[in-house]
Parts: structure tokens; C-alpha cells; sequence
């Protein structure tokens, strides 16, 4: 499938993983769904995120000329494990959650990063947020900006996942301070745009936010699945 924009929005501010004590738990329960911006031509895209304390499902959902596609991921943030579901073959995976971005990448790849707040704010899904102006600098000259509306206690969990693929607790970068940051004051995105062509384009927006109960059900495989095992390495 492809990216929808809300894998790109993380990369748009540039911020790499570590591991934190906060990483383990999230303080929202509830339902958020998302819209995708600007994708392919003829596509739509959205997804789904459910939590309760450790747990975390993501619903990635696109469709392409009538033609619909659907991602699960199920993670868990106290175990640091993400089971993946391939509903076509009735299988699931289990699998650590990935680094999605290393200290020494960034170290090695980048020069300087900033998020920095602009005094404007917005409701979002009936959600008030203040909007950051991220900034990211390649040693080679090379700037990418972006925004995000970010949100007390409720949003796109990226700092929780992305910390959770991170084992080592004392990453020392701009990328792990911002992390630290986000974290401490438990803040989240609900918005995010990516500059193009001097003009900024939403790239993810979240459409609903529903604070009910969730059930445990909802984070289990679902019946008749069977495990996928990895082949052992010879």
C-alpha cells in the first residue's frame, strides 16, 4: 500500500526514536480516525488509531480506483512488540518494533533540527492544538519544514512508537531532546502540513475523536488466524 502521507508527516519533522519511561503507556483511551491529504489521483486514504494504557491497533485504509486495501498493526508499548495481521491469508506476524530512525542516522545525515511554536492555534476534531514550525537541515543543505497542530494528551502517537523501537534510554541528539520534550508535556499530533512549492499542504488531519471505552477485544488476533514463522537462519 501506498504511503498515505501519515507515514511521511513523521519524517517531515524529522524526528528519530528513543526510549523513554513514558513511552509504555498512553494517557488517551478512546478511537481517533484520520484523513490523509493529497495522495495518488483517484485515491483516498485514512486511519484508524485505538488505545488503551499499553496497547495501540492501527487501521491503515486505502482505496484506488474501487479497488480497497487494508493494513492492521497491533502494538504493544510495554512489551515493545507489534503483531502485524494479513487478513488476505488469515496470518499475523509478531515481530520488535522497528527503529524507525536511529541517533546515529541523524547524527550522521543532518545538521541541525527545530520545532518551535508559532502563536497560532486551531480546533481540531473538536480539539484545541498549537501549531510548531518544524525545521530540519541535511549537511548537505538541504531544509524541509512543515507543521503540526499538537494537542494535550490525545493525537497521532508517533513519540510513544517510535520510543518503543528504541532500546538505549540515553540517546543524546536534538532529535532524542525533542522526543524528551514532547513526551514530558504529553502532546501529540492531530494536524500536520508539509511545505511544497512555498505553500503548505495538509498531509494528516484527524476527523474524529471518540473517548469511549475500549474494549481488550479489540488488540487480540482475530479468530482462525495462524501464526507466521520465520524461517531459522541456516
Amino acid at each position: 500500500m501506498r504511503s498515505t502521507g501519515l507515514t511521511a508527516a513523521a519524517a517531515l519533522l524529522t524526528l528519530g526514536g528513543y526510549a523513554a519511561p513514558l513511552a509504555a503507556q498512553m494517557n488517551f483511551e478512546g478511537v481517533i480516525e484520520f484523513r490523509a491529504g493529497k495522495t495518488q489521483k483517484d485515491t483516498a486514504a485514512e486511519m484508524v488509531q485505538t488505545t488503551k494504557g499499553s496497547m495501540m491497533r492501527i487501521d491503515m485504509i486505502s482505496s484506488h480506483k474501487g479497488k480497497t486495501g487494508q493494513g492492521t498493526v497491533i502494538v504493544n508499548l510495554k512489551t515493545r512488540m507489534m503483531t502485524v495481521l494479513i487478513p488476505d491469508q488469515s496470518m499475523y506476524i509478531v515481530q520488535p518494533i522497528p527503529s524507525f530512525a536511529s541517533d546515529s542516522f541523524y547524527a550522521s545525515e543532518y545538521k541541525s533540527f527545530s520545532l518551535d511554536k508559532t502563536g497560532r492555534s486551531e480546533t481540531v476534531a473538536g480539539v484545541h492544538c498549537d501549531i510548531y514550525r518544524g525545521t530540519s537541515v541535511k549537511k548537505d543543505g538541504t531544509t524541509k519544514v512543515g507543521e503540526a497542530c499538537l494537542a494535550k494528551g490525545v493525537g497521532f502517537a508517533m513519540f510513544e512508537i517510535s520510543g518503543a523501537g528504541q532500546r538505549g534510554s540515553s540517546a543524546t541528539s536534538p532529535v532524542a531532546d525533542l522526543f524528551r520534550k514532547m513526551q514530558k508535556e504529553d502532546l501529540h499530533m492531530i494536524k500536520m502540513w508539509e511545505e511544497k512549492d512555498g505553500k503548505m499542504e495538509v498531509v494528516m488531519e484527524a476527523t474524529k475523536i471518540d473517548r469511549s471505552s475500549v474494549p481488550n477485544s479489540a488488540f487480540e488476533v482475530p479468530a482462525g488466524y495462524k501464526k507466521f514463522e520465520m524461517p531459522a537462519k541456516p
